[in-house]
């Protein structure tokens, strides 16, 4: 027997992929995601959501931030007498 079909909104698609309302539009309009525009608002189901999910490529991983640590004291004391 075939599993349900769930039906959502893109603003709750958005919450569960943890992305902006806009992207998912724009993946509708590209033909990314497949929906249905019902009026004003695009419905989408869990097959499509699915099938978006396994297609979009991983988000890129963000650099560290590397922060400057302080120099220990001696050793600034001794750069400055140094002139550096």
């Amino acid at each position: 027997m075939d599993e349900p079909v769930e039906v959502f909104t893109l603003r709750q698609v958005a919450r569960m992929l943890a992305c902006h309302y806009e992207t998912l539009r724009r993946a509708v309009r590209r033909g990314e995601l497949q929906a249905l525009q019902v009026g004003r608002v695009y419905r989408v189901t869990t097959t499509a959501v699915r099938a978006y999910v396994a297609r979009r490529p991983p988000a890129p991983r963000p650099e560290p931030v590397v922060r400057p640590t302080r120099m220990p004291a001696p050793l600034a004391r001794i750069l400055r007498k140094e002139g550096r």
